[in-house]
């Protein structure tokens, strides 16, 4: 959430209400004086920032771009992640993706929605999505009004941008497919199944399968949301408000996200000297079948990091702390001994 202190100074200086106050400054990541210059420069260039509407801001950015290209300018944090994607067309990209043996992500963007802005500074830059996408996964990113992503909407019957689609490379089949902004949490959530199988591998069907299940009954606009979306909705909701959370005091550092057996995910903040021991011994106050006894063990969630037959090398030094052993701002699993 957004200092209520600096959401009071925002609104002295400007003479907006909280609610643009708070549009601004997570548009900013918190930083009052580029929340203030961002608010009148959207004033001046679109007539005032509709809180209703991210269109202002996009247009903004895209201003900025235009007239900073290479200036480290507000724009500058948005631009699209350079050194993560693939470069060439994307039927290269799926020769690549083939190639290697891993799937492909396809992410089509508009620039005139600044969704398609925070997934570029929020989720791609992101650290845990960095090294899970460049290790496991080939990235192709076009943007709306070029012919390519035109054909490419057309073909995945794409109508909604920003989407991220993934992709068997060796068939060009869809496997699945997210509209809008994703927080980094919960993209990697949604990756996960892709790090335990190849295109190759027969389970792989499977996730397609689970994306026809998953996916509602088409359905004309205007219509009634289905049973259950209010749910997924405040789902997302607090995904993303976790996302905009003010980053770790200094001394303290993420430990997790933890996927437990059930599904269900564990994320605590602990001293970055805290030993791995501290986030096993939530794992056994949040699991009762780990309190019961049951033997389980912590590993990273990424195949492409150390592996075992059986998956990736679990962390047995409990003594290590969480930076030195890895669990700090990673994904990790936990997963039964037996």
């Amino acid at each position: 959430m957004v200092d209520s202190e600096v959401i009071a100074s925002f609104c002295g200086v400007t003479g907006a209400d909280s609610d643009v106050a708070i549009q601004m400054l997570e548009a900013t990541n918190g930083d009052l004086e580029s929340a203030i210059n961002f608010y009148f420069a959207a004033e001046g260039a679109a007539g005032g920032p509709d809180r209703d509407d991210d269109e202002a801001l996009a247009r903004r950015l895209q201003q900025d771009a235009s007239e900073q290209p290479s200036s480290g300018g507000l724009a500058a944090s948005f631009e699209p992640p350079r050194e993560l994607l693939f470069h060439g067309s994307f039927e290269d990209a799926k020769e690549s993706a083939a190639s290697k043996e891993q799937w492909l992500l396809l992410n089509l963007q508009a620039a005139d929605q600044f969704a398609s802005h925070q997934l570029n500074r929020d989720t791609w830059r992101d650290p845990m999505i960095s090294g899970l996408v460049s290790q496991n996964f080939v990235l192709f990113q076009v943007y709306q009004g070029v012919e390519e992503a035109e054909v490419l909407c057309g073909v995945y019957r794409v109508s909604k941008l920003p989407c991220i689609l993934a992709i068997d490379p060796a068939t060009g089949a869809l496997m699945r497919q997210w509209a809008g902004f994703l927080p980094p949490d919960r993209l990697a959530e949604e990756l996960m199944p892709f790090l335990e199988h190849t295109f190759l591998d027969p389970g792989a069907s499977a996730l397609a399968a689970n994306r026809r299940r998953r996916a509602a009954p088409s359905a004309p606009a205007g219509s009634l949301p289905r049973a259950g979306a209010a749910s997924e909705d405040a789902e997302l909701a607090a995904a993303i408000a976790a996302s905009l959370e003010p980053k770790a005091e200094s001394g303290l550092t993420s430990a997790g996200p933890v996927r437990c057996p059930d599904g269900s995910r564990l994320q605590r903040r602990f001293e970055q000297t805290a030993p791995l021991e501290t986030l096993r011994d939530l794992c056994i106050a949040s699991c009762p079948e780990a309190a019961a006894g049951r033997p389980f063990f912590l590993a990273p969630s990424f195949p492409g990091t150390l592996r075992l037959p059986g998956g990736a090398q679990p962390l047995l030094d409990m003594a290590a702390d969480l930076t030195t052993s890895g669990a700090a701002d990673s994904m990790l699993v936990m997963k039964w001994a037996e």
